[in-house]
């Protein structure tokens, strides 16, 4: 490689820029500093106001209750935003329709909005016009006395895909009046449903509410909701483990004795799948067996099983016959035990 040429080269790239940079010093001894920052501090307010009116749109806001899609009219409906054009945008409420109208609204910057009710838990909350296609859907949680407690843990459930599974809750009434038309709803649980009617709540009382869920179309893993009073934010938070489905196994087969000597013997229910066996019921065959009660703690085993484990109870036959001990739980097909009393 010619060493001289590639000197020369460098040389003459070293003359332009030099020749440029003096170029611009010169301009700038010209015009001025000051007058080149204006200039820049001009062209950005021009591309800003272009920017900001040329975004300006109608942006619409219902407000409702939580659960609801009735809509109403709220006392505080508000639209903000911060920044150099900070201001409250004023709005039209049309009644037909049941919406607040703002017009003006930048659809691609920040705006707050604030909705107040009476009643209701405030909203504030941040949204992009733009991005949620102009309108905005206010629920308003109801203020409400009531509070939920869980009967069983409802933290990591495991569950069988393709099942149903029932679920008890506390709602309990903490004010000193009624709390009238008490049910349930749920958030982003898997086939929620709300078993039963509203409660009446009398003043510092309680009464046991009831849900189930469905695995039926959810996908195998770990998911995560929320139950709570209806129409308000006051509730658990659940979560679920979804698997295969629950099997179950329960011995002996069949009871034969002879009523000359009737003995008691022992059943055993096992737990032989990877997911809990829930919601077990025994049902004995009239007045042909005796079942002594269960405590507390039967109760709460028969509520749910983890797997590998067991529930074992007394069965003592007191009249001679033939029927069936049948064994239930949910997503498992019915279990009978054969009951032979000659």
């Amino acid at each position: 490689m010619d060493e001289t040429g590639g000197e020369e080269s460098e040389e003459s790239f070293s003359d332009k820029a030099s020749e440029l940079f003096d170029g611009v010093s010169e301009t700038v001894k010209k015009v001025g500093v000051g007058k080149i920052l204006l200039s820049l501090v001009l062209l950005f307010v021009a591309y800003t106001l272009f920017s900001y009116y040329s975004s300006l749109s109608v942006f619409e806001v219902r407000v409702s209750e939580k659960d609801s899609s009735k809509s109403f009219s709220a006392e505080t409906v508000l639209i903000s935003y911060p920044g150099l054009f900070s201001e409250e945008l004023k709005y039209g409420f049309d009644e037909a329709e049941g919406l607040y109208k703002f017009s003006g609204v930048p659809s691609n910057r920040q705006v707050q909005v604030t909705v107040e009710q009476s009643g209701y838990e405030s909203l504030v909350e941040a949204v992009v016009p733009g991005e949620i296609g102009g309108a905005f859907s206010a629920q308003l949680a109801k203020n409400t006395p009531v509070r939920l407690d869980a009967v069983d843990s409802l933290a990591g459930v495991s569950m069988g895909a393709s099942c149903n599974r029932f679920f008890t809750v506390v709602a309990k009434n903490e004010a000193d009046y009624d709390a009238e038309g008490v049910s349930l709803a749920g958030d982003d649980l898997p086939g929620f449903y709300f078993v039963g009617d509203p409660a009446t709540i009398s003043s510092n009382g309680s009464v046991s509410l009831q849900f189930s869920l469905s695995t039926k179309n959810a996908e195998k893993g770990e998911t995560s909701g929320r139950v709570r009073v209806k129409g308000t934010s006051r509730g658990l938070d659940v979560s679920l483990v979804i698997g295969e489905n629950p099997r179950m196994d329960v011995s002996p087969e069949d009871i034969r004795q002879s009523s000359e000597r009737l003995e008691p013997v022992q059943v055993i229910i096992r737990n032989t799948g990877e997911t809990d066996l829930s919601n077990i019921k025994i049902s004995p065959p009239g007045d042909l067996v005796s079942i002594p009660p269960f405590s507390a703690e039967d109760n709460a085993s028969l509520r749910s099983r983890k797997p590998d484990a067991e529930f074992k109870f007394w069965v003592t036959p007191t009249a001679k016959g033939q029927g069936f001990i049948t064994v239930s739980a949910d997503c498992i097909p019915t279990k009978q035990i054969g009951l032979y009393i000659e």
